[in-house]
């Protein structure tokens, strides 16, 4: 829970605590205080600027899909941006596969557009879509690479609640395996002004692997 303090007969919230270390004063953000003869853990207070965790999903099975849903009426009132941090890894049958993300449930062609500047070896790779049903991203590893291998990666949503302009994504992710690897910067644009209720993950060629992970957050503008 958040750190508190006792300061004049009331408690006072505290975001950024220090502690003497040494003879100087060294600033922390989480620690443990004994109360009632336990040791209890406490974190700072999330100040402006912090992403604040909201959901997350952790596949115990193969998925055809992962959905964030409602988003609108749980989050439009209170953050500008969202941020989706993963893990994953697909189960089709060869060294990599594609990520699609795509907003609203709508997988419509001429609703995306794309641009891709990836590593894959010596010389850099550089994709595109224009009138597309989804937003690919690459460097996902598939089945037949090395076992337990998984693409970390990050998804920045920009502005998704705000009805005067088009959403735009921007993600970083990649892996190494044995038989492939990958590192790969996405940007990408959700062709209409419609507030995005609802943010969908598939392998475009098969299904999500057990383990994968997606952990949604939001920015307070």
């Amino acid at each position: 829970m958040p750190g508190h303090v006792r300061v004049g007969g009331s408690w006072k919230t505290v975001s950024s605590p220090s502690v003497r270390v040494g003879g100087s004063w060294k600033s922390v953000t989480a620690g443990f205080t004994r109360v009632g003869g336990a040791w209890k853990q406490w974190y700072t207070a999330s100040v402006p600027g912090d992403y604040e965790i909201l959901e997350s999903a952790i596949l115990s099975g193969s998925e055809s899909s992962v959905i964030f849903s409602n988003l609108n009426s749980k989050y439009s009132s209170e953050y500008k941006h969202l941020q989706v941090r993963f893990s994953v890894r697909g189960n089709r049958s060869e060294s990599n596969t594609l990520l699609q993300v795509f907003f609203n449930a709508n997988e419509n062609y001429n609703n995306y557009a794309w641009q891709r500047l990836a590593g894959e070896g010596a010389s850099p790779v550089q994709t595109s879509a224009i009138d597309y049903n989804s937003i690919d991203l690459y460097g996902i590893p598939g089945a037949t690479n090395t076992a337990n291998v998984f693409a970390p990666g990050v998804i920045d949503i920009l502005e998704p609640f705000n009805t005067s302009r088009n959403t735009i994504i921007k993600s970083l992710n990649g892996f190494t395996g044995s038989s492939a690897s990958q590192i790969d910067i996405t940007s990408g644009v959700f062709l209409s002004t419609a507030i995005i209720s609802s943010i969908h993950f598939e392998d475009r060629f098969s299904t999500l692997a057990a383990g994968s992970r997606f952990s949604l957050y939001g920015l307070k503008g």
